[in-house]
């Protein structure tokens, strides 16, 4: 089992340092009790990173759980008896320094039940009968079923990865928490406004890994595309999410350092499977050939994509035979369906008489340079009239959820999918009603939903060629159109020390300094 984290091994050199870092996010950061709202966006896991800690943590040269406040190696399985044993030595801290104390098995029971509350445990189906701590450092889980298999371990293990320590009865009165943080991170929020929030370090030898060596972290909201203006004045000191822009803007300057941090956010033109034209597969392929994707990886220093999976997938289909860039045969897939051009060199719409019309959505912070590629090469097939709608993020999630009149044919849309996740949630007919975050597209297809189901209730070989069999299909029937996998990088200051790697969370925040 793969998890495939960004990691990176921080070697700490002595060096004389201030006492604050500074950065931004580009959204305001979610409330600070992990549990409140769930699935925390991306800015917030890292916030979590730096003043909470999981139970488990993901080692970084294995990618696989490994120990953190539970000890992986002294726990152990028997029959439907799951013993957990607490790491000793970890600490709650807060602005208040009377909320200040060491961790103890009942905080981790409670925690556990916080996670179960939110079904956030649910997908694993390890089926928690009881829990209950047996000594200062042992909690007993108690299981509905014999844990008999390696996999039935496993399901634990990747549950326990999701658990984020609170102290036992915190999330009773929000009010409390939200004036007092409280966590075990080796910084604790000390002030927080609407565009600002202040964390201050220990200062103390409470944190299990030692005294940070930073005083405090100062994190902004602040958008992308002014992040650069910040970090040239040392408004901030680390811009964590560049792109290739910032790299022209950054990449001989001696004063930055620049690191790639990530590239595995796909880069997706979703379909509208309700919208009558988008109900033709001829009509989506014609789309998918009209749009060059190798000018993506010239442009951006990107990477082509084929389907809904990149190649670090363990479902990718490797034979899956690519497109191309085919505009002519665009062209004549719309003649095959009846669309016939006008005078100017576009297509009509046979059944209403008037030009092909499309309705473009996407977030209306969205790079530029990518829309006006997309929305060029749609016109050169011969399709005239695109309706550009840039949104706001919850007027997307609005639309998508069918409590906006608004109609859309295309949605560009930037999504992360992991390493070892799969798509039932984005294309099983099932997840329509669960979610407007599932099956954006409402994309519908009986035989896709059975291979579905048999990949739910398969293992081993057989899951993996029903998982790249399922990409095959996806990619046939133009479920979604994949173009690009876009890189991130990380710009410095290079007096930040040492490097750190800010992409989902951050690993190590203890040892950062700034000269």
């Amino acid at each position: 089992m793969n998890y495939k984290y960004i990691f990176i091994t921080f070697i700490y050199i002595g060096v004389f340092f201030t006492q604050t870092l500074k950065y931004a996010e580009e959204y305001p950061i979610g409330h600070s009790y992990p549990y409140k709202d769930y699935p925390p966006e991306r800015q917030t896991v890292r916030y979590f990173s730096l003043t909470h800690q999981y139970l488990l943590k993901d080692d970084a040269k294995s990618l696989l759980p490994s120990s953190n406040i539970i000890d992986l190696a002294g726990s152990s399985i028997n029959g439907n008896i799951f013993s957990l044993i607490m790491m000793s030595g970890w600490s709650f801290n807060s602005v208040d320094p009377d909320k200040v104390r060491e961790v103890i098995p009942n905080d981790i029971i409670y925690s556990i039940d916080e996670a179960k509350y939110l079904k956030i445990l649910n997908k694993f189906n390890i089926n928690m009968a009881s829990m209950r701590a047996e000594s200062s450092n042992k909690i007993i889980i108690t299981t509905n079923k014999q844990i008999l298999t390696e996999s039935d371990s496993l399901d634990i293990i990747n549950a326990l990865r999701r658990v984020i320590l609170v102290p036992a009865g915190s999330g009773n009165d929000m009010r409390i928490f939200s004036n007092y943080p409280i966590g075990a991170g080796p910084f604790y929020e000390s002030n927080r406004g609407a565009f600002e929030i202040s964390l201050s370090s220990t200062e103390t030898e409470d944190y299990y890994f030692g005294d940070p060596k930073l005083r405090d972290i100062n994190i902004q909201t602040a958008l992308k595309f002014v992040q650069g203006t910040m970090l040239l004045s040392q408004e901030i000191d680390i811009m964590i999410e560049g792109n290739i822009f910032d790299i022209i803007q950054f990449g001989d300057n001696s004063n930055f350092r620049i690191e790639q941090v990530g590239s595995d956010f796909l880069n997706l033109l979703v379909i509208n499977h309700e919208s009558r034209k988008m109900q033709s597969r001829k009509f989506r392929e014609a789309l998918a050939l009209a749009i060059d994707k190798e000018a993506f990886e010239d442009e951006l220093k990107a990477t082509m994509l084929h389907g809904p999976l990149s190649a670090a997938n363990d479902f990718h289909n490797v034979n899956i035979v690519p497109r191309g860039y085919d505009p002519d045969k665009a062209k004549d897939l719309l003649h095959s369906l009846g669309y016939y051009l006008d005078d100017t060199g576009y297509f009509q719409d046979p059944a209403t008489g008037a030009p092909i019309n499309l309705r473009f959505m996407y977030y209306r912070n969205e790079n530029d340079v990518v829309i006006n590629m997309i929305e060029d090469y749609i016109r050169k097939i011969g399709i005239r009239n695109i309706e550009m709608m840039a949104l706001s993020n919850p007027t997307i999630d609005d639309i998508l959820g069918n409590n906006n009149s608004v109609t859309w044919d295309l949605y560009f849309r930037t999504e992360k999918i992991k390493s070892n996740q799969f798509l039932r949630t984005y294309f099983h007919s099932d997840e329509i009603s669960k979610n407007p975050n599932n099956n954006w597209g409402k994309y519908r297809n009986n035989s896709i939903d059975l291979l579905f189901d048999s990949f739910q209730f398969s293992d081993g070989t057989n899951k993996m060629l029903i998982g790249q069999q399922i990409h095959e299909e996806l990619y046939k029937d133009v479920a979604i159109i994949g173009l690009f996998i876009s890189p991130t990088w990380a710009i410095y200051h290079s007096y930040v020390e040492p490097n750190i790697v800010p992409w989902y969370f951050f690993n190590k925040p203890h040892e950062w300094t700034v000269k």
